[in-house]
C-alpha cells in the first residue's frame, strides 16, 4: 500500500528480495536513484512562471522491466566485463509449489535487489537519451531536457517517475508517446499533484506553486503525537524551539544528564530523520531540527524533550494551515537570494562556536524560497566580517551552478543574481576597493570567488535590514514575533521588502 495525500489510494503488491536488509558482497545497500528534491521543486518553479503543463509519468512494474546480464557498451574497452549477474530467490511465504519453485531464478531485478534501481536507471536514460536525444544535465544527472519545433520538455528521474514540464501541449504528447514506446505498462497521472509525497497546485493567474508534505506531516503526528487533532490549539507551541535561556532550570539540567539507549535512540533518530523529510517545504523549522541532529549520535532526554516540542509546533501547524512553501512568481525565470550569518552563537547545550548561516534562493520577491541553507561553518572565524563571507560562500556555491542550470536549458541569465545581506562592512569588502582585512586574510580564498563572480557579473549586491531578511530567521532560534514575521518570507505568503539598490561593480 502506498500512502498517497490524506488516503490510502494505491493498493500495492510486491515481491521483495530480503527487503532493506539487502546488501551485495561489496556491503552496497538497495537504493533508487533519483532526482535531488531541491532540483524538482526547481523545475516546478519554472513550470508556474512560464506557465508550462506539470505532469508525471509513473512505469508500472518498473523494476522489472530490467534484464538479469544485459550487455551494456562500455565506456572505455579497458573497462572490465560485468560479472555474472545470475541470482536466485526463495519464494515468498504462503506460496506453494503449484505456484512456483521453492528456489526461483528471476529474469528481472526484483525489488530491493541493489541492481535494480541502477539498471532501471540505466535503461532510462539509454532510452531517453539513446534513442531520442535528450540531453543530461550537467547540473544535476537525472534530469533530462529536450528542444525542438514542437517546444521544450524537461523530464526529472525520481524512483519509478517521471516528472515532467511540457512549453507546449504538443510537446507533451510527444512525452508521452515516447515513454509508451519505451515503456508500454505505464500509467500516467495528468496533471501531477502528488509527486515524492509533495501535493502541488498552481495558482496560474499569480503564476505561483504551492507545494505541502501533508501526509508526512500527518503521519508524523498521529505515530509521534496521536493526540494532535484533540488538545486545545492553545496549548500548542508557536515557534519550533524558543530562543536558549541564559541558564537552564533545574528539570532540564537534570535530563540534559539523563543519556538514552537503545530503542530510545533509535525513536529519537526515526523523529529527527521524518522532521529532517518535513524541512523540504517547511523551511522555517530548520534551525531547531539542525539543531537536534546534531544529537542523533548521543541524544538525552532533554533532547527528546526539545524534539517532542518540534513535533507539537508541527502540529500547531497543521492545525492553522501555516504549512508548505509558495514558490514561482511573475519576474520571469530568475533568481535572487538572501544570506545572513550569526556569529558564534552562544548555545548553552554545547561548547560549539562555529557560526551558522542561513540562506534563501527565491524565484520572485512576491514568493517563497525554492532553496533555503541552514549550515553551521565547517570551523570558527574570529569576526563577524569573516563570518558573513564564509556564510555568503556558501550560499554563492549554490548559485553559480543554478545559474548554468538555467542557461542550459534555456533560460538565458542575461542579469546578475542580486543577493540581499545585512553586514555592510563585507559588502564594502566585496564591492569596494578596501579589501579584506588582516582578521579576514584566512578566508581569501572563499572571498576572491565571490569577488570574481561579482566582477563577472554573475551576482551583484544589495542591503537588506536584519529584521526584513529572512536568512535571518534560519541562522538561530526566535521568539514568536520575529519568527512568524520572518517566516512569511521564507513560506511565501508575504513578498520580500526589498530596501537597497544594487552596488555596481
Amino acid at each position: 500500500k502506498k500512502y498517497e495525500g490524506l488516503n490510502f489510494s494505491k493498493f500495492k503488491c510486491r515481491m521483495v528480495v530480503l527487503g532493506n536488509h539487502w546488501k551485495n558482497v561489496h556491503g552496497v545497500s538497495t537504493f533508487s536513484n533519483m532526482v535531488d528534491m531541491d532540483t524538482l521543486k526547481f523545475i516546478i518553479a519554472i513550470a508556474a512562471v512560464e506557465g508550462w503543463e506539470f505532469f508525471k509519468t509513473d512505469v508500472a512494474e518498473a523494476f522489472l522491466t530490467t534484464t538479469v546480464n544485459k550487455k551494456r557498451e562500455k565506456r572505455h574497452v579497458d573497462v572490465p566485463d560485468e560479472p555474472d549477474g545470475t541470482y536466485y530467490a526463495r519464494r515468498p511465504p504462503g506460496l506453494t509449489d503449484d505456484d512456483m519453485p521453492y528456489i526461483i531464478q528471476p529474469d528481472a531485478y526484483i525489488y530491493g535487489h541493489p541492481r535494480a534501481g541502477r539498471e532501471f536507471s540505466l535503461d532510462v536514460k539509454e532510452g531517453i537519451v539513446g534513442r531520442y536525444g535528450y540531453s543530461v544535465s550537467n547540473y544535476c544527472g537525472k534530469v533530462y531536457f529536450h528542444t525542438d519545433e514542437l517546444g521544450t520538455a524537461i523530464i526529472a528521474h525520481a524512483t519509478d517517475d517521471l516528472p515532467t514540464i511540457a512549453s507546449t501541449p504538443a510537446k507533451k504528447k510527444q512525452v508521452l508517446e515516447m515513454i509508451s514506446t519505451l515503456y508500454p505498462n505505464h500509467t500516467k497521472e495528468d496533471p501531477a499533484t502528488i509527486i515524492l509525497g509533495m501535493t502541488v497546485s498552481f495558482d496560474r493567474e499569480r503564476k505561483t506553486a504551492t507545494l505541502r508534505q501533508e501526509a508526512a506531516i500527518v503521519d508524523l503526528l498521529n505515530s509521534c503525537y496521536p493526540e494532535w487533532e484533540s488538545v486545545g490549539l492553545e496549548t500548542l507551541p508557536k515557534v519550533p524551539l524558543p530562543p536558549p535561556p541564559a541558564q537552564l532550570g533545574k528539570k532540564d539540567r537534570l535530563l540534559i544528564t539523563d543519556m538514552l539507549e537503545g530503542k530510545e535512540i533509535t525513536e529519537y533518530q526515526s523523529r529527527v530523520g521524518q522532521l529532517n523529510w518535513i524541512t523540504n517545504t517547511v523551511h522555517k523549522i530548520m534551525p531547531a531540527q539542525r539543531l537536534k541532529a546534531k544529537r542523533n549520535a548521543n541524544p538525552t532526554a532533554f533532547d527528546m524533550k526539545q524534539v517532542n516540542h518540534i513535533i507539537r509546533h508541527v502540529a500547531y501547524l497543521q492545525r492553522t494551515g501555516d504549512h508548505g512553501m509558495t514558490i514561482g512568481g511573475s519576474n520571469g525565470v530568475s533568481l535572487l537570494a538572501t544570506v545572513d550569518t550569526s556569529y558564534a552563537p552562544t548555545d548553552p547545550y554545547s561548547s560549539d562556536l562555529r557560526s551558522i548561516t542561513g540562506g534563501t534562493i527565491h524565484m520572485s520577491a512576491e514568493t517563497g524560497s525554492i532553496i533555503s541553507l541552514c549550515a553551521r561553518h565547517d570551523f570558527t572565524t574570529d569576526s563577524s566580517m569573516a563570518a558573513e563571507g564564509v556564510g555568503c560562500h556558501l550560499v554563492v556555491k549554490k548559485i553559480l551552478p543554478l545559474r548554468i542550470f538555467l542557461n542550459e536549458l534555456g533560460f538565458r541569465q542575461t542579469k546578475p543574481t542580486m543577493i540581499y545581506m545585512d553586514n555592510e562592512p563585507f559588502l564594502n569588502a566585496v564591492t569596494g576597493d578596501k579589501g579584506a582585512s588582516n582578521r579576514s586574510k584566512h578566508i581569501m580564498i572563499k572571498l576572491n570567488i565571490i569577488h570574481e563572480a561579482y566582477q563577472a557579473g554573475e551576482i551583484e549586491f544589495a542591503h537588506m535590514s536584519t529584521n526584513n531578511i529572512p536568512s535571518d530567521g534560519l541562522t538561530k532560534l526566535l521568539a514568536f514575533k520575529d519568527y512568524d514575521h520572518k517566516a512569511g518570507y521564507i513560506d511565501g505568503t508575504k513578498p520580500l521588502c526589498l530596501e537597497g539598490k544594487p552596488r555596481k561593480y
